[in-house]
């Protein structure tokens, strides 16, 4: 009986630890959520910033479409050799 009652209060002390980490990760990662959009606000007003997200994102999708030509252009030529 002992053993079962210490084995309860265990997991009831695991459980409420478990509980409290969650709420604490949490917390953080609406602190850390919000910190985030303040900074992406504060980047997107800012001209010089916003010319270089740009920039970058059209290298981006330049290096995605050169990517995409060349594996269509693989798998063309893989299918041509099954066939």
């Amino acid at each position: 009986a002992d053993s079962y009652a210490a084995h309860k209060a265990k997991g009831a002390d695991s459980y409420a630890a478990h509980k409290a980490k969650d709420a604490d990760s949490y917390a953080a990662h609406k602190a850390k959520g919000a910190e985030s959009y303040a900074a992406h606000k504060a980047m997107m007003q800012n001209p010089n910033l916003q010319n270089q997200v740009q920039m970058l994102q059209q290298k981006i999708e330049s290096r995605k479409a050169v990517l995409i030509a060349e594996m269509m252009e693989e798998f063309a030529k893989e299918e041509k050799a099954i066939r």
